[in-house]
């Protein structure tokens, strides 16, 4: 069991706005990836998150109260679904950089990616993403 830090800070068109969820969930290392797991709970319902990262690209995959598929590779544009109980939106996600260490003393994992969102196609802000797992 790992505690999971995830933090978002959203950066519009004024001070960024930072949301943290802390959850307990696995890191499972498979191959030459590694995968973060947790469930979060949401008042749409719980959603089963898995985070991958192959030691380039990163995925998000959620399922559950939501539905969504997300892949980030480092200076490319990538779309999605969003699903919903609300509807369906179309993102864009244009990924700025991906980084991850691994600090053995601490037995402590951090990814960290930075891409500029767009739905519908018109620019939302730019998102910072940090996970953060501890054994």
């Amino acid at each position: 069991m790992a505690k999971i830090s995830l933090q978002t800070k959203i950066h519009l068109n004024k001070e960024p706005e930072i949301f943290e969820l802390i959850v307990f969930g696995e890191v499972v290392p498979k191959g030459n990836s590694i995968y973060f797991r947790y469930l979060e709970q949401t008042p749409e319902g719980e959603i089963k998150n898995i985070v991958k990262f192959d030691g380039k690209n990163v995925s998000v995959i959620r399922t559950g109260a939501v539905k969504m598929r997300q892949n980030f590779i480092k200076g490319l544009e990538t779309t999605c679904l969003f699903e919903s109980p609300m509807g369906t939106i179309h993102l864009q996600m244009k990924t700025n950089s991906i980084s991850y260490l691994y600090n053995e003393n601490k037995k402590e994992y951090v990814l960290k990616f930075i891409y500029f969102l767009s739905a519908q196609f018109e620019q939302i802000g730019m998102y910072e993403i940090t996970l953060t797992a501890a054994l």
